[in-house]
């Protein structure tokens, strides 16, 4: 005797309806695949958590490229002022906000310290630091009085 299928669909299976007699009818429910639209559903309750996930990451990256840029201020402010004739007693800290663009860091950096002597210490920074070196405008105040100001940074760069 032949064997008939017929197949109905609703939004989340399909059924299918075997027999091979009218008196013998057998109903087969499987979730062969979702619906186009529960699957569209599911992958957009994903996309708020992917959001989440880069802008997480970007932020890491974007704290670590700071870190990187302000380490290399850090130890170039200090070989100036130690040119200068000015020891630090704590310092310098350098607040930097830099974008990154291939191995090159532009932005600006604002560092501060104390010297021995309890003088207020500070250097601003305008410029892009890289691999070559660390161009720029880099001025160094001591008690707000201009000390010194480099385009040229020597024994600076970053490596990324």
């Amino acid at each position: 005797m032949p064997l008939m299928v017929a197949r109905r669909r609703s939004s989340d299976e399909t059924s299918f309806t075997i027999w091979t007699a009218p008196s013998q009818i057998e109903d087969v429910h499987t979730a062969v695949r979702p619906s186009y639209d529960a699957r569209v559903r599911r992958t957009l309750a994903l996309v708020p958590l992917l959001v989440i996930a880069l802008t997480s990451c970007s932020e890491q990256v974007d704290a670590a490229v700071n870190d990187v840029a302000a380490s290399a201020l850090e130890s170039a402010v200090s070989a100036r002022l130690s040119e200068a004739g000015i020891n630090l007693q704590d310092g310098p800290d350098c607040d930097t906000d830099v974008t990154r663009d291939g191995s090159e860091l532009t932005g600006t950096a604002n560092c501060d310290g104390t010297a021995t002597d309890g003088r207020a210490v500070r250097a601003e920074f305008d410029g892009t630091l890289s691999g070559s070196g660390c161009e720029g405008s880099l001025e160094l105040y001591v008690d707000d009085q201009s000390i010194a100001q480099l385009d040229q940074i020597p024994d600076c760069s970053v490596s990324l």
